[in-house]
């Protein structure tokens, strides 16, 4: 299967499947509350809401799934400090040019002077 089967679209939304489990006392109060992150998607088509369980044909698997987000991950991670790297230069440089002006000021004056 590489489309919906109610609608045919082929464009399809993944969801990481979290199941919690609560347990109660005899008394009917709430003893613990655990959440289990499975290994497990849900597929929903993007135009009608069909819900698969099923992967559909072509698709990602989990691994790939998790592989991708660690890519991404990585790349924002270069970006941010792509980002960071050129206002730490920017600030330099502005800094920098005061610095150059005011020697250049402080030369020409002392030039003047003499």
């Amino acid at each position: 299967m590489d489309q919906c089967p109610e609608c045919g679209n082929r464009r399809f939304v993944s969801k990481l499947l979290v199941y919690e489990v609560t347990g109660y006392d005899e008394g009917g109060e709430q003893e613990f509350r655990r959440q289990h992150v499975r290994a497990e998607f849900e597929y929903t088509c993007s135009e009608c809401q069909t819900t698969l369980r099923t992967l559909p044909a072509e698709r990602r698997d989990y691994y790939d799934e998790v592989a991708v987000l660690e890519t991404e991950r990585r790349a924002a991670l270069r970006d941010q400090l792509r980002q960071l790297g050129r206002r730490v230069w920017q600030r330099l440089a502005a800094r920098t040019t005061w610095l150059a002006l005011g020697l250049v000021t402080l030369v020409t004056g002392l030039v003047i002077a003499l």
